[in-house]
């Protein structure tokens, strides 16, 4: 099933059948990333696409850490994780498989979801020109897939990796909050500007290549023996 944004749920009836006969809703559901980010976005919609709703029929736990959100499902505290595992442009997103490896590979996928992942300039909301940009904080796999055309079109902005723990949502926060200097950009989705009046997308389409498409996993731990 997908939509006309770039989002693809692979056996949403799997899925369905799944939440219904497993599952007591509410339950919660973890995900690597803050609220707006593209992991939380995919959970939205893979919800919304068998008729739940991400905050009312399941409870999200956010967390910047891959691993965090790993061990919250393999300990079994929460039922369902949502984590993103692999770019088609860039490969594998290096801390998901490591948390993987780390549990033993003991993971159940339920279904998988895809979504096309356009990464926006976040400046903040001062900036009126990306000449003023002087450097990009981001997480290290949207630097991945923005890599080729920031070095050939901006070269005068400083690439910086952010932690593989500060996530697309949480770099745009630092922003918003003055945690990093005003003239620091990073890149994430458009979602995180809503309701924040600090922040502003001052260009879309960072990614060197199209399309651009990451995957998402939503699993659990696997059923004891």
């Amino acid at each position: 099933m997908s939509d006309n944004n770039g989002f693809v749920i692979h056996e949403p009836n799997k899925f369905s059948k799944f939440i219904k006969d497993e599952l007591n809703i509410p339950f919660k559901i973890a995900i690597h990333g803050l609220e707006n980010s593209f992991s939380s976005l995919v959970t939205r919609k893979a919800l919304e696409s068998i008729g739940l709703s991400l905050g009312y029929d399941a409870i999200p736990v956010y967390s910047k850490s891959a691993r965090n959100t790993v061990n919250e499902v393999m300990n079994r505290k929460i039922s369902l994780g949502v984590v993103a595992s692999i770019n088609n442009n860039v490969g594998f997103v290096d801390e998901t498989r490591q948390a993987f490896l780390d549990n033993g590979g003991t993971m159940l996928c339920i279904t998988c979801c895809t979504l096309e992942i356009e990464q926006c300039l976040i400046t903040h909301q001062s900036i009126v020109d990306i000449n003023q940009v002087l450097a990009i904080k981001a997480h290290p796999m949207a630097l991945r897939q923005c890599l080729e055309k920031l070095s050939h079109k901006y070269p005068h902005i400083k690439l910086l990796d952010s932690s593989n723990e500060d996530d697309t949502a949480k770099c745009a926060l630092d922003i918003a909050s003055g945690i990093v200097p005003s003239t620091t950009a990073t890149l994430a989705s458009e979602e995180v500007i809503q309701g924040d009046a600090r922040i502003k997308c001052i260009k879309k389409r960072m990614e060197t290549r199209h399309p651009n498409i990451t995957t998402f996993p939503i699993f659990m731990s696997s059923p004891l023996p």
